[in-house]
Order: C-alpha cells, then structure tokens, then sequence
C-alpha cells in the first residue's frame, strides 16, 4: 500500500525542480522500515534448518513459501470477489444503465488498481525474502479463476479438468456467496452478468464499426476501454475464462432451443411442411406472395418469442466472445512476439492433420496428434486468434423446418427495423421493440453453423425468394400491368442489408450469395 498509493513512481528523467517533489522522505522511510523487518524475519526463516517433528521434515523456505501462496490466495479470492458485489438494478430505464455503467467503471478502475498494487508489492519484496514472486503470484490467480469457472459451469452440467500445474494440495475457499446478480456463484458469473446486464439488446444497439454497445442517443454503455479495464483487472487468464464461460452458456442455450424446438416446434411439422411446400421451388415467386408470408407469420406467431429470446441471446454472447478475442489479440500483438509464431504453426499444423486425415485408412486424426490440438488450441484462444462466431457448440441432429422457421421470423421483423448509418446497423424503429440488428444476425448465424452447411443455402434461397417476390409485387399496379418505376419497400432495403450482414459475419463467399440474390440489387439499392 505505501509503496503504490503514498509514493510515485520515478521515471527515467527527473527534473532538478522535480527532485523535492519525488524525494517524499517519510513514506520511503517507512517503506524502507517495513522492508528492513520483512528481510529480518525472512533471513532468520531461512537460516534455520529442517525441524522433524515425528516422520515428517520441516523446510523454513518450503514452509515460508506455502504460508505466502494460502496467504495470497486468501487476500486475491477475498478482493476479486468484493469487487463485484455490488447492486444490479433491474429497471431497464437509460438513466438507471448509465448509473449501472459507472458504479461497474468505478469498481474494475479500484479492483486494477488494487491487482496492480498487490503485484508491485510482491515484484518488490520477493528478493528480499528469496522466493518467485511473479510466479507465486501467476499461479495462485490461475487456480482461483479456474475454481471459478468450474463452480460457475457447474449449473450446465459440465465441469473443466483442471490442468497439472493447477492441481494443489492446499486448498484454501474463496467466497462463493450469492450477490445481487442473478444465477451467479462467483466474481466470474458476477463479471458475465454485469456485461449482460450492459449489453441487453432490448436496450442498446450493437455497432460493429464502432467496437461496442450504445444507448440511442449514442451513449456507450460497453465497449473496447471496458474490456481493456477488464485486462488490466484479472489478466489475461482471468479474461480467457471469460470467454470460456460465455461458450459453456452458448452451449446451454443451444441445447435448451433444440429441446424446445424438437418438443414443441415439432408438433406442428404439418404447418412448416405447409410453408415449405408453398416456398418450393425456391428459384419461383409463390403465388400470392404477400398473403402467403402474411398467413405464415400469423400461423407461427407462437413460435416468434421463444425464438427471438434464442436469438437475441445468442448475438449477445458471440458478441461478448467476439470483443474478448479481440481485446485478447490486441494485448498478444502488444506485448509478446509469438503472434506471427502461433499462426505459422497453427496453418503448418492445419496442413499436416488435413494431410494425414487424406491419407489415413480410417479417416481420422491420429491419436498423437489430439493432445497437441487441445494444447495448441488453448494457446491460441488465450491469444485471440481465431474467429469465435464460426465454433461448433453441438453435434445436433436435422431439426426439420429450421430455415422455414428462420426465415419467417426475420420477414415478421424486417418492417420493425431501420438501418442506421452512424451505428452501420439495423435498429429498432421504436424503443417497445426487445430487438436489436447485429445480435441477430449473429444469433441466427451461430444456430445455422451447428447444422449441415444446406440449412445455410435453403435460407440464402428463401431471402433471395422473398425478395424477388417483393420486388415483383411492388412493381405491378392494381390493375395488373407492371409499373415503369417499380418501389422499393423498406422490407427489401432490410432484408438486403441483413443478408450483407450475415455474410460478413459468417464469412459467407459473395459468390455464393450472388447464386441467390444478383449481384446489381446490392449495387443498386444499398449504393
């Protein structure tokens, strides 16, 4: 404490004016008391020789160095989780989420700083006592961040195998109380939640170019410094399980819509074959274009909410994932030299398993290789690279009637969303609507890579049908002929910039989405 908040630190040039100012003998000397009596006790520790007490021997630097990592461990489990307890209102008013985003600002500023403190203390004194301070205080902070993330995956079910460097004989407890937050078990669900809470996307709207969350008025409530302060608060192992908790909740909820779906959307197959014979063949514009759409979002009204709950969260999570990655890529690129080493060693690896996997009788990986692809592949996620919004959560089975089901919910909202060009989004029209552009695109982009890569083009035909049809309608006049200047509704203004957005996002081949919709229609009416 003396040594980070009374003093300040000296930079490489001071000022002959400056001198006085940076001199602050009393905190010195009393750093310099403090220190002096830590080295005392350490050298008299170390000094002594091993003790037997019955059959078991006694070392002075083992026993001084447990004492100091169950210490530690006590003091990092007691700050971390103080940290961020603290009340969540539930009122969904800008006034209340503005509040929320500085009382959240205040207390991860005071936990980095307070992490930052602890650090240089134990930077400073460890050569005074003889111990590997930095290591003891890596180690420790791991072992909390995996307990954890393991108490917070146990509500799915799962559980992480903690690694061997991990595993410890002293086990000391950290607090697991329930907080304010909802379904939260330690600092790391609390952590989520409070990210959840800031980027609801009832409330905020998503911009991609922007790097973050706002309010409409153009507030950010989280964004790329939040993350960055996150960084600076529980490193970048605390930040790696973040990311990983979000994936377990993913998880989660995809398993809980394709129980939902083969439970419930199931039931009415009749309705969706209905839908989907009426679409087929997608290359033709179905008679009574609108009435048919009108009768098929009415009859699957009951399915709209439950759907767009999925969806929403989705978004939000591959989102979060999406901004960590990036904030772990960014710190990677900063401050070490093996970005460029990860991936070369990533494609060679790439290469030679797609190479055995050709070769091989069998048509699979060899056994040797599955342990370096897990420690390979956790490298590379604690480092940011790769792309987290194309992960395979599940091994699902066909749900039949998805893209049917996908595809008459984004036609039920197109007319609910404008695109705005500050944001490069599309946003609600009005603030009763719980929908947000980009989370959808990408909650629908992430439901759709579980599946065989046909649910994909079924969908692009749909859009590309809806369209066409649209456009057909718009261009002909009540008695039948077809007008010179044909309108263009709002619906294929959206309908165009969503499939543009779900192409980027899902890193979909343009040509591939030209065999459905021409290539002029984005040139024209997105110009």
């Amino acid at each position: 404490a003396i040594n980070s908040e009374m003093m300040r630190k000296l930079p490489s040039e001071i000022d002959v004016d400056s001198i006085k100012e940076f001199s602050q003998p009393d905190g010195r000397f009393e750093l310099a008391k403090l220190t002096y009596r830590v080295s005392i006790f350490a050298e008299g520790l170390l000094d002594l020789d091993n003790v037997k007490i019955g059959d078991i021997s006694l070392n002075p630097r083992h026993l001084l160095c447990d004492g100091l990592k169950g210490e530690l461990y006590c003091l990092i489990s007691e700050v971390l989780s103080q940290a961020v307890n603290f009340p969540l209102s539930q009122d969904v008013s800008d006034d209340v989420l503005v509040s929320i985003r500085e009382d959240v600002i205040k207390h991860f500023t005071a936990l980095a700083k307070r992490v930052d403190r602890m650090q240089v203390a134990l930077e400073y004194i460890q050569d005074f006592i003889g111990i590997l301070g930095l290591k003891m205080w890596s180690d420790a902070l791991s072992r909390i961040i995996h307990q954890s993330l393991n108490h917070e995956v146990k509500k799915y079910g799962e559980r992480i195998e903690c690694s061997t460097k991990l595993k410890q004989d002293h086990d000391t407890s950290f607090s697991t109380d329930q907080a304010t937050t909802t379904n939260s078990v330690t600092f790391l669900g609390k952590i989520v939640n409070i990210l959840l809470r800031l980027t609801d996307p009832q409330i905020t709207i998503h911009s991609r170019e922007c790097m973050g969350w706002f309010l409409d008025d153009g507030t950010e409530m989280c964004g790329k410094a939040m993350f960055s302060l996150l960084l600076k608060s529980i490193g970048v192992f605390g930040l790696s399980s973040l990311q990983h908790l979000i994936s377990f909740r993913i998880l989660f909820e995809l398993k809980r819509f394709s129980k939902y779906y083969s439970g419930t959307v199931n039931q009415s197959a009749v309705l969706l074959e209905y839908i989907r014979d009426g679409l087929f063949p997608e290359w033709k514009t179905p008679e009574g274009a609108a009435s048919f759409y009108a009768r098929a979002v009415s009859n699957t009204e009951r399915f709209a909410l439950p759907v767009m709950t999925c969806l929403r969260r989705l978004g939000q999570l591959q989102l979060l994932r999406k901004m960590i990655r990036e904030e772990l890529w960014h710190s990677s690129q900063l401050e070490s030299n093996i970005s460029s080493v990860l991936l070369t060693f990533d494609k060679a690896l790439l290469d030679g398993i797609k190479s055995a996997f050709h070769t091989s009788s069998h048509g699979s990986i060899p056994k040797e290789n599955k342990p370096i692809i897990r420690d390979i592949s956790q490298i590379l996620s604690s480092n940011g690279v790769g792309d987290p919004l194309s992960t395979i959560f599940i091994l699902s089975g066909p749900l039949e009637g998805l893209p049917e089901l996908l595809l008459v919910f984004v036609v039920s909202n197109l007319s609910k969303l404008s695109f705005d060009t500050d944001f490069g989004s599309l946003v609600r029209l009005n603030k009763k609507f719980p929908i947000d552009g980009w989370p959808i695109v990408a909650g629908v982009s992430t439901l759709l890579k579980q599946f065989h890569p046909s649910y994909f083009k079924s969908l692009l035909a749909y859009f590309g049908q809806y369209i066409r049809s649209l456009l057909e309608t718009n261009g002909t006049v009540e008695d039948g002929s077809k007008s010179k200047e044909p309108l263009i509704s709002v619906e294929v203004v959206n309908m165009l910039i969503f499939v543009k957005q779900l192409g980027i996002i899902s890193h979909i081949p343009t040509r591939t989405i030209h065999e459905y919709i021409p290539q002029y229609l984005f040139d024209i009416i997105l110009c």
